[in-house]
């Protein structure tokens, strides 16, 4: 794209040898002008009158793909006076197609618990399993039955990839208008007394103004209505930078080994070595306590409190189905102690997918420690994880394996609680007229900018 408004200073006497470089560029790869001459594309805010300041080059080679180059004035948006160049090349790339979701906020649980009751009666009643067999053909008719279930009562959504969470279809309809009189305005550019041009600043200026007022809405309505997890949600973004809501990329690592040897981390499998894992043939201790038997309420508790909708592994079965679904339960209680019983476990249980993301504000981003990862479990799992963690954390605390003023990992000890005791503690010394030091055995995460030379 060449910005005629931009450098016609390359073109003055006093400028003549600095407009070498690029006249050179387009005689050496042969590129020739894509767009039509004396196209009218820029509209003076205030004499109202067009120039055709902007060119397209391309290269003769890639002519014959150009489908088109032309400008589109009914896509002219608010506040603009270029108008936009719509360019196609035909690239003949396979599109990537999106695979449709389940829209789980719509289905009709009445229907889908009486479709998985009848799948659910091949397997049989549920009742203890004193077999690994049984333990393995039980799992796995539990999760075809879900499966099975979730393909005929749940409904599949194609959400549109750049859809805005605040559009409304009223928009649509002003956006549809718009277009219409930007055409016909720029179809009777030449006529500046043209009807159509007051009308199309008009529309523009309102269509601007409902933009505006929808986000504003939009954001408003839902800070009104969030609970807890949504206040986190909009810390963060307040807090992190803006981006166009792809896919995180994450960089080529740079890994540093015990010898002193920098190594380059390039590929996926390279880079999910760099985070942490245990060991091989790692020795256990001996077990402080004896394991006890998952209880019905236990487990119903555990159930409830997980977040319906949050995001699922693997699997893809959500917690919202084991909620809405009580005749799981029965089947899941005599899966999960059969787990300890005969000490065995359900092999695609143990897959999960790991998201990688980014630590904000990180001054480097080719460091592992620069971004952590996330596991999604497969949703049984979860849950029986979930259950293992509740008893562990009993079990800690009753034998006292933890200090207490161990923080992470358990409740009531978390980095919040963390900072409320220090503070605590900070006030507590000043009103008895003493001083505060501490020290950080983490130097490099406390003081990132100092010189370690």
């Amino acid at each position: 794209m060449w910005d005629e408004e931009r450098n016609h200073h390359l073109f003055m006497a006093s400028a003549i040898e600095s407009a070498h470089r690029p006249l050179e560029l387009v005689v050496d790869y042969g590129m020739v002008q894509a767009l039509p001459k004396g196209m009218p594309m820029l509209q003076s805010s205030s004499s109202r009158n067009w120039t055709c300041p902007d060119n397209v080059f391309c290269m003769e080679s890639i002519l014959a793909d150009l489908l088109k180059c032309n400008t589109s004035p009914e896509d002219c948006g608010p506040n603009t006076d270029h108008l936009p160049i719509l360019t196609l090349i035909d690239t003949t790339l396979a599109p990537s197609l999106t695979p449709p979701l389940c829209n789980f906020r719509e289905v009709d649980w009445k229907k889908f618990n009486k479709s998985l009751k009848a799948k659910l009666a091949k397997i049989g009643p549920p009742m203890a399993i004193i077999s690994e067999p049984e333990f393995q053909r039980t799992a796995r008719g539990i999760e075809e039955a879900l499966h099975r279930t979730m393909e005929k009562e749940v409904l599949r959504t194609h959400p549109h990839p750049h859809r805005k969470r605040w559009w409304m279809k009223e928009l649509t309809t002003m956006c549809n208008e718009l277009k219409m009189l930007s055409k016909a305005s720029y179809t009777f550019h030449a006529r500046c007394d043209h009807p159509s041009h007051s009308h199309c600043r008009t529309k523009a200026r309102e269509y601007n103004k409902a933009i505006q007022s929808a986000k504003k809405n939009h954001w408003k309505d839902w800070l009104e209505e969030a609970n807890s997890n949504d206040l986190w949600i909009a810390n963060r973004y307040l807090s992190n930078p803006y981006g166009d809501s792809s896919k995180a990329c994450v960089s080529t690592l740079k890994k540093l080994d015990n010898n002193g040897v920098v190594s380059m981390l390039n590929t996926n499998k390279d880079k999910s070595q760099a985070f942490s894992s245990v060991p091989q043939d790692y020795r256990y201790p001996m077990p402080e306590a004896q394991w006890s038997t998952i209880t019905k309420d236990q487990l119903t508790c555990m159930i409830k409190n997980l977040s319906p909708y949050k995001a699922p592994g693997p699997d893809g079965v959500p917690n919202i189905i084991f909620q809405k679904s009580h005749v799981l339960s029965s089947y899941l209680l005599h899966l999960f102690n059969t787990v300890f019983t005969l000490k065995t476990y359900y092999n695609p249980w143990r897959e999960s997918t790991t998201v990688i993301l980014c630590k904000p504000r990180k001054a480097d981003y080719t460091t592992p420690k620069a971004y952590h990862p996330i596991a999604l479990l497969n949703t049984t799992a979860k849950l029986l994880s979930a259950i293992i963690a509740e008893n562990t954390t009993y079990i800690l605390k009753k034998h006292q394996l933890l200090l207490g003023t161990h923080f992470g990992g358990r409740p009531g000890h978390s980095t919040k609680d963390l900072l409320i005791l220090l503070e605590s503690t900070i006030r507590h010394a000043w009103r008895q007229k003493q001083v505060v030091s501490a020290l950080f055995l983490d130097i490099e995460g406390a003081f990132p900018n100092a010189i370690t030379d």
